[in-house]
């Protein structure tokens, strides 16, 4: 955490929200890939989950062991990665609840909305936003207890070509920091500046 705090000018809260997004987005897509890509679960054995610094001593990666491919009956398949990431996840809530300054809800609140921005990264640009929505809700409700965030995606035309967008629930707490905005889908802004933002990223 101390790296981390220097990084964020010393902001408990943002480092804590840095953090714990740094192991969600890994975990989410070691749930959510291979089950849409593949129709396949990694399970590996989350008390060997770390985080992996690069020589300028950033969070660059997530490393796990005794990892193997699994191939549930597809009824079980979605809620079977959850569990395997939420299982690991709860380590990481469990310890940032002791070292940082966010409550459990904000924490749960990164994971949620890396999943619903997992699922639209690994659908891609085109498939409709409603079935995109309704996917990620499927991976949230999924977890025990459901992940409380409500997937909010939509198609917007950047670059000359049509794109599609998601929208977080919770905040990374980034704009915080003095070289930081808003980020793309902050839930700070509304729906109108959200869609601008996005259409013009």
């Amino acid at each position: 955490m101390t790296v981390v705090l220097e990084e964020c000018e010393g902001r408990r809260d943002v480092a804590t929200a840095f953090v714990a997004a740094r192991f969600a987005s890994p975990l989410a897509r070691l749930a959510v890939l291979p089950v849409i890509t593949y129709d396949r679960v990694l399970e590996y054995v989350p008390a060997r989950l770390w985080l992996r610094h690069d020589q300028r001593r950033l969070l660059t990666g997530v490393r796990v062991t005794d990892a193997k491919v699994l191939q549930p009956a597809e009824t079980v398949r979605i809620a079977t990665a959850v569990e395997q990431m939420v299982t690991g996840y709860r380590l990481v809530v469990s310890g940032l609840r002791e070292t940082g300054a966010l409550g459990a809800r904000a924490l749960w609140g990164q994971l949620a909305d890396t999943v619903v921005a997992t699922v639209g990264q690994t659908l891609g640009d085109d498939i409709e936003p409603d079935a995109a929505a309704d996917e990620a809700g499927r991976w949230l409700r999924a977890a025990d207890p459901p992940l409380w965030v409500t997937p909010v995606f939509a198609r917007v035309v950047a670059g000359g070509a049509a794109r599609l967008v998601w929208r977080r629930a919770s905040c990374c707490l980034a704009y915080r920091l003095s070289l930081f905005d808003l980020c793309t889908g902050c839930p700070l802004q509304s729906r109108s500046d959200w869609l601008a933002a996005a259409s013009a990223w």
